[in-house]
């Protein structure tokens, strides 16, 4: 959003917007993920920061647009280690649980740490957020396949 031409005290506030979704997304996920195809849930709360990301892609963001913008993203990180839980207690059961788990969150805290000094380092060679923002939205499209492509849950899930 700094780049985008706001100033810190719209950041914050949009910041705040985005903090408060996250616990929406948290919620809304567990309710529909009892409901409804967990890696469809799943393919949805992606498309929103995809989206999200494309719309800073365009530029020219107005307040407005960055709430919005704010609330699909923070929606998607509410929604993103729930989901990371759910999927792998659903499709792997629980023999192997903790391993599996432990690996996967292990991948994705590591990816959290670098992700941002990376944007940053790239952004500050290209002289703007677009190339790694670009880049998310490949690896975003590659995720929701990744979710659709899961089918079906195992049957010695589905058994009491």
């Amino acid at each position: 959003m700094g780049e985008q031409g706001f100033a810190p005290s719209a950041i914050a506030g949009i910041a705040s917007v985005m903090g408060i979704t996250v616990v929406i997304g948290r919620l809304a996920v567990g309710i529909l993920v009892d409901k409804f195809w967990a890696p469809g849930v799943a393919a949805v709360f992606f498309m929103l920061p995809t989206i999200a990301l494309l719309i800073i892609l365009r530029g020219d963001v107005g307040t407005s647009t960055a709430m919005m913008i704010a609330i699909m993203i923070g929606l998607a990180a509410g929604a993103e280690l729930d989901l990371l839980a759910y999927l792998t207690s659903t499709f792997f059961g629980p023999d192997h649980y903790p391993e599996i788990f432990g690996a996967i969150i292990a991948f994705f805290l590591v990816g959290a740490g670098i992700a941002p000094p990376l944007f940053g380092a790239v952004a500050q060679a290209t002289g703007g957020y677009a190339t790694m923002l670009s880049v998310a939205v490949g690896m975003l499209v590659a995720c929701i396949a990744m979710f659709l492509a899961m089918g079906r849950y195992p049957e010695q899930v589905r058994s009491p």
